[in-house]
Order: C-alpha cells, then structure tokens, then sequence
C-alpha cells in the first residue's frame, strides 16, 4: 500500500491546477522527484505533507507544467483544448500562426498564453508535426519580462530536439526575439467569428479525438491516467515522416527491466500513475505486462519496487509500444 495518502482533491492556484493524487512525492513519500521544485525560477513551489505553490512567490512562468511527468501541476484541459483548436484554426487563415504570452503589449499574436514556458517539449513536437505550417512562437518581449528565464529553455528544449530527431525544426518552428522578424498577418474576419468557428469545428474535434484516446483506467489503489502531455506524443508518432520514427522511438518511448529478485507482489502496477503497468496472465500464471505509449518515465516504478528489481530504459526494445508486452 502507499506509505503516505491520496489527496485527492484538485485546486487551481493562481493559473496553476494542481492535482495531487498525480503529483509522485504525494503517491510515495520516497520518490525522488523534483523537477517542479528544483526548475521554479522563483522557488514557489512546496512538496512535504502536501504539495503547494506560493502565490506571492510564483511569476506564473509556467516552467513547471512543461517539466512535471505526470501533469499533477498543469493548465487546466479546457484552456489545453483553446489552445490547440484555436491554433488549428487559424492556420487555414494565414500563412504562419503567431503564437504569444498574453502579457505582450502592443500587437498581439493570433493565439496567446499565459506564458510560453507552457510549451513542453512534448507540445513542440505537437506543433512541429501536427500542424501544417510554420508556426512562430513571439518571445520579442519576454526580455523585460520577469519570465525572461523561459526563452533560452525553449531554445534548449529545440536544441535537444534537433539532437534527438535529427530534423530541423526550425523549418517548422520559429522562435521570434525581434519583433520586427515577426511576420503577422491579420485574420480576414472578426473575433466573433472565429471563436464561434472554433467552438463549432476544431474544438469539438480535438477534445473528442484526446477523450477517445486518451488512457484511463480504475485499480484498487488509484485512478490511472496519462497525462495530455503523453497523448500528444503518441498522436505525433503517426505524423512524423517514416526516416525519424526510429529515433523516435529511441527517444521518446521507455523499456522495463524486470530481474530474477522479483516476486510477483505488483505492487508496481498501484504504484504505476498512468496505468503502463498492470497485472495479467500467461500460461496460466499472474504475469506483469507493460504498455511503453502510456509510460512517463517517471520512475515511480523503479523507487517502490522493495526488491529492487525493475529497471527503465529510454528507448523502446519491443514489438509495439502501443500493445502491452510480457516483462516476468
């Protein structure tokens, strides 16, 4: 069993919604995991009898909903489901969707954020390849901003992804610091009418296509759940061209080890947050399986085991990592 309980309440503070039945320090008071914490520019997140953040400390940087696994910290999905609609929209109205911090005066681009320090690695990819054309992501005024730190993380995140791939990506998106490099087109009807366009089309779409696809399940000692983040990147492995999926695979899916020390106990699949582990049979004995789409990589797994006997590994090994696969 857990050794610390399920809050299993959700609040949203400030921008921030928090749900701390995903957070893995809540779900296991040994977990290693820090990212939030050790990413916060301004040191306002808290993780110890539960999980909050400092209202008079947070810039709103968003930096912790791009790097937490299991998306305990996040934009709520109704604003995750806005965003995506309204870009693919407005990409049947221009030649290159501007996207922008809300907080940029002036000229505004035609789909704004919170903060870009929303944009994850996983949603990069997603607008990359889910989208047809350029998309240029305006950080002309983060300098003056007190956000400025999200800049050269989206550059490194690009970076990284460049490295991984081996594709150019800023053939499909490009990071704005000038403004006068911006090229901003107005869309040919009124506000009106775009936002009822996407209500109507894309926004129905798309929230039907993640609920259909998106993996959730109910076990005795949780509700099972992969995070958005993680549906993107396997609705972005059926766009990438064909010469990339094998480094795509090597990079974005995970492996399970299982050793000879382990005892059948699963008590790795309660643990498991997304439902990539879970309990079957094979012969007629209680077997473990594991599905690599649904895995995070978060390692919750690997700290609860008490035998020591699960490994992850970056890079998928099976068959496909869409299909649960025999591990002991």
């Amino acid at each position: 069993m857990f050794e610390t309980p399920i809050i299993a309440d959700s609040v949203r503070d400030g921008i921030v919604f928090i749900d701390r039945s995903r957070c893995l320090r809540m779900r296991f008071n040994r977990s290693s995991c820090s990212r939030c914490i050790s990413f916060c520019p301004a040191q306002a997140i808290n993780i110890g009898d539960d999980l909050f953040i400092q209202k008079d400390k947070c810039n709103s940087c968003l930096l912790c909903t791009s790097l937490c696994p299991t998306e305990a910290l996040s934009l709520d999905e109704e604003k995750f489901f806005q965003f995506f609609a309204s870009l693919k929209e407005i990409e049947k109205k221009v030649s290159s969707p501007v996207l922008s911090c809300k907080e940029k005066k002036g000229k505004r681009g035609h789909v704004t954020l919170p903060c870009v320090g929303y944009l994850s690695e996983e949603r990069l990819l997603s607008l990359a390849f889910l989208f047809d054309k350029v998309i240029q992501i305006d950080v002309s005024s983060c300098q003056s901003c007190e956000k400025a730190v999200v800049v050269p993380f989206l550059k490194e995140l690009m970076d990284k992804m460049e490295e991984k791939l081996s594709f150019s990506f800023s053939s499909r998106i490009k990071i704005i610091e000038n403004e006068d490099n911006l090229d901003f087109e107005e869309v040919p009807y009124g506000r009106r009418d775009f936002f009822t366009a996407v209500q109507r089309r894309t926004f129905v779409e798309l929230a039907n296509w993640i609920k259909t696809h998106r993996h959730k399940d109910s076990y005795a000692y949780s509700i099972k759940e992969v995070p958005m983040k993680r549906t993107l990147l396997n609705r972005v492995f059926a766009r990438i061209p064909r010469e990339v999926r094998k480094l795509y695979l090597k990079h974005y899916y995970f492996s399970l080890q299982v050793n000879d020390d382990c005892d059948h106990c699963f008590a790795c699949v309660g643990a498991c947050s997304t439902g990539a582990l879970k309990m079957g049979t094979h012969a007629g004995k209680k077997v473990l399986l594991h599905q690599s789409a649904l895995c995070v990589y978060c390692g919750l797994c690997v700290e609860f085991c008490r035998r020591t006997a699960i490994q992850v590994e970056i890079g998928f090994k099976g068959v496909s990592p869409f299909e649960f696969e025999l591990l002991k």
